[in-house]
């Protein structure tokens, strides 16, 4: 899969954490960020959250999305230092936003 090419529930999620983030803009940003659904196969019997969306970001928009994740990812560790159920998820979306970012370079 190419690197700008995310599903709709790590978009999803994604725009939850820079809405709670209170991240300037959120609107505009969560347009472009659901705005290029590919198109699925025929065959294809998945809903709506099984949808991919193609995204056409600059280099300084994902690489504020991803402080914001990493961010949320350095929260997300309790104080014994033991990972929260959240925190997984958190470092999944950074490795995918991280990756994007990386291909921008």
């Amino acid at each position: 899969m190419q690197p700008n090419v995310f599903r709709l529930m790590e978009l999803t999620e994604t725009i939850s954490v820079l809405r709670d983030a209170k991240v300037p803009n959120i609107a505009v940003l969560s347009k472009a960020l659901l705005g290029n659904k590919l198109e699925k196969p025929p065959l294809h019997k998945g809903n709506h959250q099984t949808d991919f969306v193609v995204l056409d970001l600059t280099f300084e928009e994902v690489d504020s999305i991803v402080e914001v994740l990493f961010e949320a990812e350095a929260f997300s560790v309790q104080d014994n230092g033991e990972p929260s159920a959240k925190t997984g998820d958190y470092v999944h979306l950074v490795n995918q936003w991280s990756k994007y970012r990386d291909s921008l370079v």
